[in-house]
């Protein structure tokens, strides 16, 4: 953490992800805050983000433009729920997010098979990203 003293009830994971198959291609295109960007088109989208910065800050942006709908929209009733709007589980067949219709900047991401690293955000991730995530 850059503010240690800020974040002692914090930890930082690091996490990496990668599909064990052939995601891009399945027939029930994977969905959610990370599956989504699983979708073989090796472009990023770079959604909006806070600028604000300070000792203490209130996130406004969540990932807008990056995603399909919005952050309500995948929450989810208890940690082991699987329904959410954009649910795909128990599916037998379901497309890839309609990325024309996001409003993020769109980023070349690298070739497949080739590693690329940076930090979670409003972006969407490449399989071999490396995620940082803050978790209470």
């Amino acid at each position: 953490f850059g503010n240690l003293a800020a974040n002692k009830h914090k930890k930082l994971l690091d996490i990496g992800v990668e599909a064990l198959y052939d995601a891009d291609h399945d027939v029930v295109a994977p969905h959610g805050i990370i599956g989504q960007a699983y979708d073989g088109d090796n472009i990023g989208i770079n959604g909006k983000s806070d600028s604000e910065r300070g000792p203490e800050t209130t996130t406004k942006a969540q990932a807008e433009g990056a995603i399909e709908g919005e952050w309500r929209d995948y929450k989810v009733a208890s940690k082991f729920s699987t329904d959410f709007k954009y649910s795909r589980f128990n599916a037998r067949f379901a497309p890839h997010r309609d990325v024309s219709k996001l409003t993020g900047d769109r980023v070349q991401l690298a070739a497949a098979g080739a590693k690329v690293s940076k930090s979670a955000g409003a972006s969407d991730f490449a399989p071999e990203d490396l995620l940082s995530l803050v978790v209470d």
